[in-house]
């Protein structure tokens, strides 16, 4: 019986890593710089992990730095982070110094006044 137990333990440990493997070594190789530990606190967090690597991804193959935190807190927070990261990126191509901070605080209020 416990060995049943310690062996379905180890099974559904390994899928997760694996998961959380795949998800880091797509934003290596993309150089989207997230460390695999940050993955792990971000899931225990019920953070949105695959959609972080992926505005990673995107916001680093711009060239727009953005750090995995900043991404993070803005998904818990509700923002519309890809349209905030395209922001970015749209603002990298035209020239335009913008901060992350102003984005964020710009669809927060965008948010707050769509409601009645």
């Amino acid at each position: 019986m416990i060995a049943g137990v310690m062996f379905l333990t180890v099974i559904l440990v390994s899928v997760a890593f694996v998961r959380l493997f795949n998800l880091w070594l797509r934003a290596f190789l993309a150089r989207a710089n997230i460390s695999l530990l940050s993955l792990i606190s971000m899931k225990l967090r019920h953070s949105p992990i695959k959609a972080i690597v992926r505005w990673k991804i995107m916001a680093a193959q711009a060239g727009v730095t953005i750090s995995t935190q900043q991404l993070e807190s803005a998904a818990l927070q509700g923002v519309d982070v890809e349209r905030a990261v395209l922001v970015m990126i749209r603002a990298r191509q035209t020239g335009q110094e913008i901060e992350w901070s102003d984005v964020i605080a710009r669809d927060t209020d965008e948010r707050l006044n769509e409601r009645p």
